[in-house]
């Protein structure tokens, strides 16, 4: 498409308001960079394959009414599905006292004068607000609040750290628990204002040379490695000779009075949810010492193994099952100890732990 150039008169009330150009303008503009034209200017800048080769046919012109007609159309094509993306875009709720007294409240949007952008004035009156509570909780000294996207947010709070420091340093930490697409646009402001990025722990990385530091917060960082913190392949082994070693003495000594409900009449039998919902048998005379026993010499066989550093699988789930079966025949008619529901857990988890 070629450009056309407006004919402006005096009188007319779009040209008392327009700021653009003239088209005397224009031409002083290109003769200083060289153009002949602005379609040559475009030719040089533009590749010609992703140019409009001709007008948008929009149609003709439709009413207010027909307008919020067709964006109902449009926006019924629409499908809303399950937000996945994560990486720092999670849904959140507004409180209606908030939306309502600050988000929706007419006195950020009333003119009350002819020129003031009151929109914008409401916005940043809500942003100092803000701020001002954010210093009043933390005890800062300054607080900053914006509209920005995290990623350029944290730049520009990287270029206050920089231009605020007194210092003469210029790297910047970031904990490498941040979102990628932050660490990316923190990185592209540094890069050609020579402003050198750390990326690491903060707990162990961190350079008291550095002007400024930001941390994950809730993408992963020191909390998360404080609570899920990797546990070393030694502690899990100890930890399963324990829960192996325990199992005799639990099963023998700890409760022995599960055997006694073989003894009982079948037609008592009363089992817990998961006795009735997996076909396990009742706990007659031979299947409460088959269970009881069998489960002695499989844990007594898995700590063999776990005393030796390994981790039997197989076996370990075997004992998980067995253990299982054997908690469901001890805490048959009634008496349940919740307690054991966490070392079954563990049992089951063990034997691909490590």
């Amino acid at each position: 498409m070629t450009f056309e150039e407006s004919e402006y008169h005096p009188y007319d009330f779009a040209n008392r308001r327009h700021i653009g150009p003239s088209p005397a303008e224009i031409s002083e503009m290109l003769s200083v960079i060289g153009a002949p034209s602005l379609d040559a200017l475009i030719d040089e800048t533009a590749p010609a394959d992703i140019r409009q080769a001709a007008p948008l046919d929009w149609g003709p012109a439709l009413s207010e009414q027909g307008v919020l007609h067709r964006l109902r159309q449009v926006a019924a094509k629409n499908r809303v599905l399950t937000n996945l993306i994560g990486q720092g875009y999670y849904g959140t709720v507004t409180p209606p006292v908030i939306q309502r007294n600050i988000f929706e409240n007419p006195a950020w949007y009333t003119a009350y004068t002819p020129y003031q952008p009151e929109i914008s004035q409401g916005r940043l009156e809500a942003l100092l607000n803000y701020q001002t509570m954010v210093c009043d909780l933390t005890g800062l000294d300054v607080a900053n609040a914006s509209l920005l996207d995290e990623g350029t947010a944290a730049a520009e709070a990287m270029a206050l750290c920089q231009r605020a420091a007194k210092s003469k340093a210029t790297a910047f930490f970031v904990d490498r628990g941040c979102h990628p697409q932050t660490l990316e646009v923190i990185e592209t402001r540094a890069a050609p204002l020579g402003w050198t990025v750390v990326v690491g722990d903060p707990f162990a990385d961190l350079d008291a040379g550095a002007t400024g530091a930001m941390t994950g917060g809730m993408t992963g960082g020191w909390w998360t490695r404080w609570l899920f913190a990797p546990v070393p392949a030694a502690r899990v082994g100890w930890f399963r000779v324990l829960v192996y070693a325990f199992i005799p003495f639990d099963v023998v000594v700890a409760r022995p009075w599960g055997a006694l409900h073989g003894q009982v009449s079948t037609e008592l039998y009363q089992p817990l949810l998961i006795g009735r919902v997996l076909p396990l048998p009742a706990p007659t005379a031979t299947v409460v010492a088959v269970v009881q026993w069998g489960l002695v010499a499989a844990s007594l066989a898995a700590l063999v193994f776990a005393a030796r550093g390994r981790s039997p699988r197989v076996l370990g789930l075997g004992v998980a099952l067995l253990y299982l079966q054997w908690m469901v025949i001890a805490f048959s008619y009634g008496k349940v100890d919740h307690d054991r529901f966490a070392f079954i857990s563990a049992l089951f988890v063990l034997p691909f732990a490590g």
